[in-house]
């Protein structure tokens, strides 16, 4: 049985998990070639008009071991400028369907915006809202406009349900708890054991992230 992690900070030092790691294009490097990883524009870390980083970006997607973009999106809880996001997020929405990558998303207090970004461009890759968090009611709007979430250490039991069996992830982003124990967590809550959880997780990762 693998543990999946769709989403982390960390490199991984267990034999029983499979990761994404994320890198942040202006802050980290590309790990060797063997690792799985992701690579986006965090809203977070914009530099200047975002040009060059979009750049290194499209350099990055080159690499066969990048199986994602990002992670990107939108932010309203930090200083950057909302249309500059917007700007940047775009670019990296283009990126993902021109190369065929699934899209790992950050958003915080600007889900009108992302949708409606989302209803313009109409992009036919998956997107995944990382480290969800929000209620149910949220939790069904945006699995009704096709997007999946991805759930780590914090969430609401309803809106996990909500997103059961097919359009749900597992991510450790920055916490400190292993995978194995979230995905004992997660299952627990769904009333699921945890075999046939990770078998799901597993049937999930491969149709987004390796068989686009």
């Amino acid at each position: 049985m693998k543990f999946i992690d769709i989403h982390t900070h960390r490199i991984p030092d267990h034999d029983d998990s499979l990761s994404i790691v994320n890198r942040i294009i202006g802050r980290d490097e590309l790990l060797p070639n063997e690792a799985l990883q992701s690579c986006g524009i965090h809203p977070w870390f914009i530099e200047g008009d975002g040009m060059q980083q979009l750049e290194r970006l499209r350099a990055a997607l080159c690499s066969s071991s990048v199986v994602a973009l990002g992670e990107a999106g939108l932010d309203k809880a930090v200083d950057t400028s909302i249309i500059l996001q917007q700007t940047i997020f775009e670019e990296e929405v283009r990126l993902s369907e021109k190369n065929k990558k699934p899209l790992v998303i950050h958003c915080v207090k600007a889900f009108d915006e992302l949708l409606a970004i989302r209803n313009r461009l109409n992009p036919s890759m998956p997107w995944i809202i990382h480290g969800f968090r929000g209620k149910e009611t949220q939790a069904v709007q945006l699995l009704k406009k096709g997007l999946y979430l991805s759930f780590g250490e914090y969430f609401h039991p309803e809106s996990l349900q909500a997103a059961w069996p097919d359009h749900l992830f597992v991510e450790t982003d920055e916490s400190k708890l292993p995978i194995s124990i979230l995905y004992q967590r997660l299952s627990d809550s769904l009333n699921v054991g945890v075999e046939p959880f990770a078998a799901q997780m597993e049937n999930n990762f491969r149709r987004i992230f390796l068989q686009i």
